[in-house]
């Protein structure tokens, strides 16, 4: 729900100019499709709120992504 745009359609607007970074979407609609419209537009995970750092740290640690606890 941002003010020019929504969630999926940044997202695809990332995809089309080739970004290749990791895209984590983070909604507090669990129920309905927003989670496969952003799955589908090319979120690589989609995360309820409220968020769990455990959650983020997994995908993050399956994505061979460096993660430091701080």
């Amino acid at each position: 729900m941002m003010p020019v745009m929504d969630g999926a359609e940044m997202i695809k607007i990332l995809r089309s100019m080739d970004v290749d970074a990791l895209i984590v979407g983070v909604t507090a609609a669990t129920i309905g499709g927003e989670r496969d419209q952003l799955l589908k537009a090319g979120a690589d995970l989609v995360l309820a709120k409220p968020l769990k750092i455990d959650s983020i740290e997994a995908f993050l640690l399956s994505q061979s992504v460096k993660v430091i606890n701080s």
